[in-house]
């Protein structure tokens, strides 16, 4: 799923939808066309194969796509904010910063 995502960004659904339709024919699932595929389309794939796998909240920081969490999740969705794509600095990190100043992420 990742090399799709790879060659998603790369603007090559063709190749994606290939390498999405290695992982769905071991299931017996029915094939994407390329067409279909986007990074929801990814994402959605992703989670089937990898459930409890991975550490989702990785992969939506990374693509910005934390709205996914907020929209999907039942149970803490409701109390994900827009900051949550961040993670805080540890105040013992900007306190070693004495050459400029180091910010603490807005909302933390």
């Amino acid at each position: 799923m990742f090399r799709a995502e790879a060659h998603l960004g790369a603007g090559n659904a063709a190749a994606a939808a290939d390498d999405i339709n290695v992982v769905r024919s071991r299931s017996n699932a029915e094939p994407v066309m390329a067409g279909q595929v986007d990074i929801d389309y990814i994402l959605d794939e992703r989670l089937r194969e990898l459930h409890l796998e991975v550490f989702r909240a990785m992969t939506l920081r990374r693509l910005g796509r934390i709205d996914r969490a907020r929209t999907y999740n039942p149970i803490f969705g409701a109390s994900i904010r827009d900051h949550h794509n961040l993670w805080p600095i540890p105040f013992s990190e900007i306190e070693l910063n004495t050459e400029s100043p180091l910010e603490q992420n807005p909302g933390y």
